[in-house]
């Protein structure tokens, strides 16, 4: 039974650090080398330096994007956050109600 348990254990934690280093940005051969590495009490310190240390691939991409933004002739919007609103309202069709008159 303790077998068992432990395989079930070990398949829990190693799709949990799955998921964990795709979110990140990580793929292919770098994502397995890291997963691989987060099993081995040798090599799990490496690995949490790399992590800590080391830029994440959603970060490059985030910072290669405001690059490219910032290059680009389009005004830049005044917060990232009412942009992103305006968006949402805009696939919710809301941007498109019309206001109701007030009957007093």
């Amino acid at each position: 039974m303790v077998p068992v348990s432990v395989l079930l254990a070990l398949l829990i934690v190693g799709f949990l650090w799955y998921r964990i280093l795709t979110k990140m940005g990580f793929k292919g051969s770098a994502l397995w080398i890291l997963l691989i590495m987060l099993f081995f009490p040798v090599t799990v310190l490496a690995a949490f330096i790399y992590l800590a240390l080391f830029p994440w691939p959603v970060q490059k991409e985030l910072q290669k994007a405001k690059a490219q933004r910032s290059h680009s002739q389009l005004p830049q919007p005044v917060d990232e956050i009412d942009v992103e609103l305006d968006r949402m309202r805009g696939e919710m069709g809301l941007n498109q109600m019309k206001k109701r008159k007030r009957e007093n």
